[in-house]
């Protein structure tokens, strides 16, 4: 809540001046928080369907894999399934297209029983679908 009035503070000031690390006069900056802080029906139903996900299917087996530093296969292809890889991949190329917030909403679900599975969600989801973002939107042959 500290935070979050700080921040409200923040980005709501009539200052003039351009300030680090709160800057003011962008309103794009207090919007995206506006998001973060109040998020929309499809994130908390996100939310919501990754909560049950997470207490049904990841806790149950989250201390075993861990302990054995065995990457859950099964439950990666189960996210996989669930629509979750490619959260911000625009629908046209088969993704979620949904924004930055829907993917801390997974985390932070995800995170919350299994830190390692969380990561190695992370890699796989993010960094592989951020090089592939980063290719000419031209070329499609690759999505296929």
């Amino acid at each position: 809540m500290i935070l979050r009035s700080v921040l409200t503070r923040a980005t709501t000031s009539n200052c003039s001046r351009q300030c680090r690390p709160f800057p003011q006069c962008r309103p794009s900056f207090s919007t995206s928080l506006e998001r973060v802080f109040n998020p929309t029906e499809t994130h908390q139903q996100l939310r919501s369907m990754l909560r049950d996900f997470v207490e049904g299917e990841v806790e149950p087996q989250a201390n075993e894999f861990n302990r054995r530093e065995e990457l859950n296969i099964s439950l990666m292809r189960q996210l996989g399934e669930l629509g979750l890889f490619g959260l911000t991949v625009e629908e046209q190329y088969g993704g979620s297209g949904m924004d930055a917030t829907a993917v801390v909403v997974a985390h932070e679900e995800l995170s919350y029983s299994d830190p390692a599975l969380c990561l190695s969600y992370l890699a796989h989801s993010l960094l592989l679908v951020s090089s592939l973002s980063g290719l000419e939107k031209g070329s499609t042959s690759m999505y296929h």
